[in-house]
């Protein structure tokens, strides 16, 4: 009942790993404590444009580098978070890393926007604008060196708060993605309200593309859609060579996945930006 109520979904089928294992409860209780000890890291993913192959950006994605349990992935403890009202403090963390890694990489040369995930709860947050506006200033960097990344469900869990919201950070210049799109469940009349800069096809469409003809025609269909209404479109989830040799095929902007680079450190992402440029 909880998970269909935070997800804002009409119902959910049980899964094992909704139970609160002892390990789930001893998480909640360091959650805090991981924060003040900044144990959690961000690791970048890039992404590159399909009509000439150069490096076109990076999503930024969390990480807790726990004492005990090592590298732990978002799923086990962004829904923590959320159910202990802490997911903004780490939203808030998350956007600050994000634009000093920019900083830092600009320095050295290297142009690399980045996109960041928003999740619902930012949008109920009276002082979300503001916030960005203080680490765009304090990092020194345009609004137009970020992109934030929102789902068609948080979106859809309040769309009019949602769409005033995306309209003034549109106006700053700041980027919109729609992440995962083609898994939530609402009606497409939003494309043509919102400033969307991107759809993000969701990778279970994208994985199997090139064994399945139908997940090739939905991300077909999509494509045609956002270019139809003048939104790019980025396919998440490459994980083969015969996948990208499809998506250039049907013009599909840019593409991320572990064909192309894995989620990896800041450090091993300068090495691959700099080898990506010298390649083009």
């Amino acid at each position: 009942m909880y998970v269909s109520k935070r997800n804002d979904l009409d119902y959910q089928f049980y899964e094992k790993n909704m139970d609160k294992s002892p390990k789930h409860l001893r998480l909640m209780g360091q959650l805090k404590q991981g924060m003040r000890n900044q144990e959690f890291e961000l690791h970048f993913q890039p992404k590159i444009s399909l009509s000439d192959g150069r490096a076109s950006g990076v999503e930024a994605l969390i990480r807790w580098n726990h004492p005990k349990h090592g590298m732990l992935m978002p799923d086990s403890f962004i829904p923590l978070a959320e159910k202990m009202k802490l997911i903004n403090d780490v939203t808030d963390w998350v956007l600050i890393k994000a634009l000093q890694q920019f900083k830092q990489w600009r320095a050295l040369g290297i142009h690399a926007p980045i996109a960041i995930n928003v999740p619902a709860s930012s949008f109920q947050d009276r002082d979300f604008l503001k916030k960005i506006r203080t680490a765009l200033d304090a990092a020194e960097i345009s609004a137009d060196s970020i992109e934030l990344e929102i789902t068609e469900n948080t979106l859809m869990s309040n769309i009019e708060q949602c769409t005033e919201v995306l309209k003034k950070l549109s106006r700053l210049g700041i980027g919109i993605a729609i992440d995962d799109f083609g898994t939530g469940y609402s009606s497409l009349a939003y494309l043509k309200r919102l400033p969307i800069d991107h759809l993000k096809i969701d990778r279970s469409f994208v994985q199997d593309m090139d064994r399945d003809d139908n997940d090739a025609a939905i991300v077909r269909s999509v494509i045609d859609l956002g270019h139809n209404l003048g939104i790019k479109v980025i396919a998440e989830g490459v994980e083969r060579v015969d996948s990208l040799a499809i998506l250039k095929e049907l013009g599909c902007d840019a593409a991320q996945g572990y064909h192309i680079g894995h989620p990896m450190p800041a450090a091993q992402v300068d090495d691959w930006l700099k080898l990506a440029a010298a390649a083009h």
